[in-house]
């Protein structure tokens, strides 16, 4: 269960590393004048994709935690890395509405419970 928005998390987490490497060595560019031009963004932009990648390891334990480390990275690239970290903001949030789904397997779990 869950696999999938662990893939997910993933996924965007280690693009959005790369990304922000590659922002720190000055690869990718930034519109003057944005919060993404100030040199402290690369590294928070490489804090908050780790601590994607921690929500999305979590994820499979505790979805509702696993999402809310997920929704603080998402926050975080798309406002400091617009436009170079969208497509990981992206993924974190298709991740983020998948684990907050109700399982299957939960909601029978649960119909059980109450028919006791």
């Amino acid at each position: 269960m869950r696999k999938t928005e662990m893939t997910l998390g993933l996924i965007a987490g280690i693009a959005g590393l790369v990304l922000a490497v590659l922002s720190l060595l000055g690869v990718t560019k930034y519109l003057p004048g944005t919060l993404a031009t100030a040199a402290y963004s690369g590294y928070i932009l490489l804090g908050a994709n780790a601590l994607g990648i921690v929500g999305a390891l979590i994820v499979l334990k505790r979805h509702v935690a696993g999402s809310v480390l997920m929704l603080v990275a998402t926050v975080t690239v798309m406002v400091l890395g617009f436009p170079w970290q969208s497509i990981p903001g992206t993924v974190y949030i298709m991740a983020i509405v998948l684990a907050m789904v109700p399982v299957k397997a939960d909601i029978q779990k649960a119909g059980k419970e109450n028919a006791k």
